[in-house]
């Protein structure tokens, strides 16, 4: 996670480092402005990988495509295994308006929830398909999961 101790608020990065594109929010890419906010995002994109069993976030994309891809608005799809409740906190870690993202407190208060809330299904997401419940089974098997929160961002207009 980037973020410079001596300022609250952010940090803006003037130097030229290689930097791991692919877990940076987008103001971070697109203005090196660095935050709470955009460690959140990251943390979003960790649990991403934590839950896809070690899969990179946008591991088909190259590093230029995710940059020109910000204004898309799409979130990733669940990784399979990954229950709804997990998968809503990595969707609010990654707002596209920084401002709108969950803080660490909300995140830490719904990870501190009882394990039956945070890692239960619904009938209804039971019948989607047996391995899009299995974690590490292809991501093929759970792009139909909870559309609701993969398409959560499509209609918002004031970005970046």
């Amino acid at each position: 996670m980037a973020r410079n101790l001596m300022d609250d608020s952010y940090y803006k990065s003037t130097e030229n480092r290689p930097l791991p594109v692919k877990w940076m929010a987008p103001e971070a890419l697109l203005y090196r402005q660095y935050s709470s906010a955009s460690d959140v995002w990251s943390f979003g994109m960790v649990l991403y990988e934590i839950w896809s069993v070690g899969r990179k976030p946008y591991e088909q994309l190259t590093n230029q495509q995710v940059i020109d891809n910000l204004d898309s608005k799409m979130c990733h799809p669940p990784p399979p295994g990954c229950p709804r409740a997990i998968y809503s906190l990595m969707v609010s870690s990654w707002h596209p308006e920084q401002r709108q993202r969950s803080t660490f407190q909300q995140l830490y208060q719904s990870l501190s929830q009882p394990e039956e809330l945070l890692l239960s299904w619904s009938e209804e997401e039971e019948e989607v398909s047996e391995l899009a419940r299995q974690l590490g089974a292809d991501h093929a098997h759970s792009q139909n999961l909870y559309n609701d929160l993969q398409n959560k961002y499509l209609n918002d207009t004031d970005m970046y």
